[in-house]
């Protein structure tokens, strides 16, 4: 699966929960019309992302409870039970979702059945279709239910951690009272000198030796604390530990699927896996390296015929090797293939216009075009590559831990893929900046020094912004860029952190260095996963939340060749504005049209989208017919109706899609009408491009 559809499938999983129990809390309410906006959306999302089993099931769901909707007749408790079922169905199939298997298939065909069966209409319930292999489902994490395993060595230290915090508890319940005697000695001394009296040089001394004790306390006890706290922490990062072994079962599978796919042969080999690390790193990390294992073999293994005849062994080698370097993993998988042809891949990244032609890349700048959405070297599709998955999945995983990825290649020896992720997610030493106002993290361990310049010392070379470091240009990504902001000028005082990337360093320019903390990190929550240069969030321990840096994604950014000035400007105006209720079709539609090119913004009904068309030049809006407040035909009757935006094309993109429903869209005055159940990505950017020229 395309790595960016498997995202939003996986925020359509988070909405569809959502969906699920808004309507069984409707339908014990009566509230039908809430029913039918709920499985609306659900319908159209399911059918935008091709989930069609999914999206029958909704539909079938409607047409069973529309004589309820038009009071035609009652909410009897066979169409309920029926209802029900068609929700326990789809909540059945959410796991398949996640492991990209069929699970849960026959539980929507049976439901659809029955609804289908009130309503007198036929179906006939096929069997899953095994027209191609079913992928083994790797057991779905439940937060409710995840569990782990705990030494009793550990419990006992956990509770007599506990038997100090509440001792502790009992001090500081103490150290209170004194401190409210002390101000009440306080307020009588006031008061005594208020009124004139004298108030003796003892007693003030008294009261200050008092203070002073407490405080001396007070700080004990924070320190104590402090122990206890790391102490415990230390603890609870034990137990979520898991050892890297766990990996070896499902790599040794995939290689194996693999080479009975292909008809090659190769053994895995690990090196290193007693090492510990976090559970959820450990489940991050797994789909990746299925990836690259699946990947050595598609790609890089020879033909067992191939490799005799050039003198290797027919079986070839898959290592993985998995090492711990203070609170950073490095986990590295190399096969002894036939490697990546280097001059191949600038060619191909060529002729489909990633690249100019003019353009000159070394090997490291060449490589990473591997790591790009959807870029692959195949020429034909086979089942283990050639759908737009490639290396992408496997950079946007180390992003969101907040590692880096890198590659190495040589023609006829092989490639290695190298990660770099936190030997856990839980907590980490981080380095806080400022730009703006705003505030942002890099993890500690991927700061390398910090030094000060001005921002005049950062120098332009005509593609890109440098600093001159110990004789050498340092990239710089500035972070005024991130937040659409001017850069500064002049002489201002700049604080540059320089972070590593994998082989690659990267300059990160901001106004002001807050300091070294301790950040309790957070993954980034499904609406927000598309910012590209972020991945988690911190909480600080004042409770501030904020942004944590990839230096990967920022390296990228520094490294990238600047486009000349008009095709920058051709860029700023393919604006596009997507509105839609369901984060899960913007999230689908804002990952389609930014691999297109295209600037995006969205906005979640026609109300906001009003609200920013007010503020911002679109040259294009995507929107939804059925929403609240404002609907897609009332948006697109409000712009038409201002000078400002008369002339700006709507694409009205539905699950409604009668030809009374594009007929009611061409009369509010839209360009284009699309099926949600028909999308097609590749057709939704050739619309927009044809509207978009036309109206040049």
């Amino acid at each position: 699966m395309d790595p960016a559809l498997r995202q939003v499938v996986l925020i359509f999983v988070e909405e569809l929960r959502e969906q699920l129990a808004a309507i069984t809390q409707a339908l014990s309410a009566m509230e039908i019309e809430e029913v039918f906006r709920q499985a609306h959306s659900w319908k159209g999302s399911a059918s935008s992302l091709g989930l069609d089993d999914l999206a029958t099931l909704a539909h079938d769901f409607e047409s069973a409870l529309t004589p309820v909707r038009r009071g035609a007749a009652p909410l009897t408790p066979e169409l309920l039970d029926a209802a029900l079922a068609a929700l326990d169905a789809a909540s059945a199939r959410i796991p398949g979702l996640i492991a990209e298997s069929d699970e849960g298939a026959s539980e929507v065909a049976s439901a659809t059945a029955a609804l289908r069966a009130l309503t007198g209409e036929q179906v006939d319930v096929a069997p899953v279709s095994s027209s191609e292999p079913v992928r083994e489902a790797e057991p779905a994490v439940d937060p409710a239910t995840e569990s782990v395993r705990v030494t009793v060595a550990r419990l006992t230290a956990l509770e007599r951690g506990l038997d100090d915090l509440r001792g502790l508890r009992s001090r500081l319940e103490s150290q209170a009272e004194g401190a409210a005697g002390a101000v009440h000695t306080v307020d009588q001394l006031w008061r005594a000198a208020r009124d004139g009296h004298r108030v003796e040089p003892g007693a003030l001394f008294a009261l200050l030796s008092r203070l002073r004790g407490m405080r001396r306390a007070l700080v004990d006890d924070a320190e104590t604390l402090q122990s206890h706290v790391v102490a415990t922490d230390e603890t609870l990062r034990t137990m979520r530990m898991v050892p890297a072994s766990n990996l070896g079962e499902p790599l040794g599978r995939a290689l194996r699927d693999a080479c009975k796919k292909t008809g090659k042969e190769a053994r895995l080999v690990i090196d290193g896996g007693d090492v510990q690390l976090d559970r959820h790193v450990l489940e991050e990390l797994k789909g990746p390296l299925l990836h690259i294992v699946r990947n050595a073999v598609d790609h890089g293994v020879e033909a067992p015929e191939v490799r005799e005849a050039i003198g290797k062994p027919a079986r070839a080698r898959v290592t993985v090797a998995i090492r711990q370097e203070l609170r950073t993993l490095h986990v590295e998988v190399g096969d002894d293939g036939r490697g990546v042809d280097v001059e191949a891949v600038r060619e191909k990244a060529r002729a489909r216009g990633l690249v100019a032609g003019d353009e000159e890349l070394d090997e490291a700048q060449t490589i990473d075009l591997l790591f790009r959405s959807g870029f692959s070297t195949a020429d034909e599709v086979t089942e283990l590559s050639g759908r737009g998955v490639g290396l992408d999945v496997v950079r946007d995983a180390a992003t969101r831990l907040g590692g880096s990825v890198s590659m190495t290649t040589a023609i006829g020896r092989g490639s290695t893929v190298r990660l770099a992720v936190p030997l856990t997610i839980a907590a980490a030493e981080g380095i806080v900046v400022e730009e703006r106002g705003r505030r942002f993290a890099l993890p500690l361990a991927q700061v390398e020094r910090v030094v000060r310049a001005t921002a005049a010392e950062l120098r332009d070379d005509g593609a890109h912004v440098v600093f001159d470091l110990d004789d050498e240009p340092l990239p710089i990504a500035r972070l005024s860029a991130l937040l659409d902001a001017p850069p500064l000028a002049g002489k201002s005082a700049v604080v540059i952190l320089v972070a590593r990337a994998g082989e690659r360093r990267v300059g990160v320019a901001c106004e002001r260095l807050v300091g070294q903390r301790e950040l309790l990190l957070r993954p980034l929550p499904p609406e927000l996963a598309t910012l590209d240069h972020v991945s988690g969030v911190a909480l600080l321990p004042s409770g501030e939340a904020i942004f944590v840096l990839a230096a990967a994604a920022l390296a990228r950014q520094a490294a990238q060749r600047r486009p000349a000035a008009a095709t920058a400007t051709a860029a700023r105006e393919r604006s596009v504005l997507i509105c839609d209720d369901s984060i899960t079709i913007r999230s689908l539609l804002r990952h389609s049209l930014e691999a297109a090119g295209f600037r995006v913004r969205t906005a979640a009904d026609g109300e906001e989208a009003l609200q920013l068309a007010a503020l911002e030049r679109f040259d294009l809006v995507v929107a939804d017919v059925r929403m609240p407040r404002v609907d897609g035909l009332q948006l697109t009757t409000r712009l038409r109706s201002s000078p400002r935006t008369a002339r700006l094309p709507v694409v009205l993109f539905s699950s409604l899609a009668s030809s009374q429903d594009r007929e009611a869209g061409r009369a509010a005055g839209a360009s284009a009408y699309l099926s949600k159940r028909e999308f097609d990505r590749g057709e939704l950017v050739d619309v927009i491009a044809q509207l978009l020229k036309e109206r040049a």
